[in-house]
C-alpha cells in the first residue's frame, strides 16, 4: 500500500480555494434569487417615496382646537305649543359650526408661571328654514389662564356668548283663563325661544389657591 503524502504548501492552497467557493456560492445564490423575483436585497431595494402628497400637516402644539362641521336636523314643533292655541311650527334645521382654540403660554419664553393661556372661539350658525324668526347665531368665546408660583396657584375661567338673534319673543300668557293664543304652552317650553333671542351672557370663576404641606 502506498502512502501520497501533501506538501503544506498544497494543502494552503487547497484551503484558500475551498473558502474562496464559500463566499463565492451564497453571493451567486442572492444574485440569482434577486433575478427570478424572490426576495430582494436590502441594499438593492427602493427608496421610500418622497411624494408631496405622503407628507401630511401637523398642528403646531399651540393650537388646542382646530374644528368644523355641519349638521341638519327637523324639529316638529320648534316653540314647543300644545296646539290647542298657538299651532306647531315645523321645520329644517342646518347648523355649520367652527371652533379654534390657541395656547399661548408655550409662545412666551423664559417663564415657568404660566401654565396655560388659551383663548377658544366657537361659532354656531343656525338657519331655521321654515321659521326665519328662530335663527340666530351663537358667537362663544372661552378664556382659561393657569398660574403657579410656589406654594400659590392661581385659575380664571369664563365663558362669554352673545346670541346674534330676533329681539322679538313670543308673548307668554299672563293666566290660564285670558283669552291668549299660548295659555296652553307647558311652563318649561320658554327656554327653548329664549335661548334663540338676542342676548349676552358672561360667566366667570376665579380661584386663588394656597397649598400648604
Amino acid at each position: 500500500m502506498t502512502y501520497k503524502v501533501l506538501s503544506i504548501t498544497k494543502i494552503k492552497k487547497v484551503g484558500i480555494s475551498l473558502l474562496t467557493l464559500a463566499a463565492i456560492v451564497p453571493a451567486t445564490r442572492a444574485d440569482s434569487t434577486t433575478a427570478t423575483g424572490a426576495t430582494a436585497s436590502p441594499s438593492t431595494a427602493p427608496p421610500p417615496s418622497t411624494s408631496p402628497l405622503s407628507l401630511s400637516w401637523q398642528k403646531p402644539a399651540w393650537i388646542t382646537d382646530l374644528s368644523a362641521g355641519a349638521k341638519e336636523s327637523y324639529d316638529d314643533n320648534v316653540l314647543l305649543v300644545s296646539g290647542n292655541g298657538l299651532q306647531p311650527q315645523e321645520s329644517w334645521i342646518t347648523t355649520f359650526s367652527a371652533k379654534m382654540g390657541v395656547n399661548f403660554a408655550p409662545l412666551l419664553p423664559n417663564q415657568d408661571f404660566l401654565k396655560t393661556l388659551t383663548f377658544v372661539y366657537a361659532p354656531d350658525f343656525n338657519f331655521y328654514h321654515e321659521a326665519p324668526q328662530e335663527s340666530y347665531n351663537a358667537h362663544k368665546i372661552g378664556d382659561s389662564i393657569r398660574a403657579s408660583a410656589g406654594h400659590f396657584s392661581f385659575s380664571l375661567d369664563n365663558a362669554f356668548l352673545y346670541n346674534d338673534g330676533n329681539r322679538v319673543a313670543p308673548i307668554y300668557a299672563l293666566s290660564q283663563t285670558g283669552n291668549t293664543d299660548d295659555k296652553f304652552r307647558n311652563f318649561y317650553a320658554q327656554a327653548a325661544p329664549r335661548e334663540r333671542r338676542n342676548q349676552v351672557q358672561d360667566r366667570g370663576t376665579l380661584a386663588l389657591q394656597y397649598n400648604v404641606g
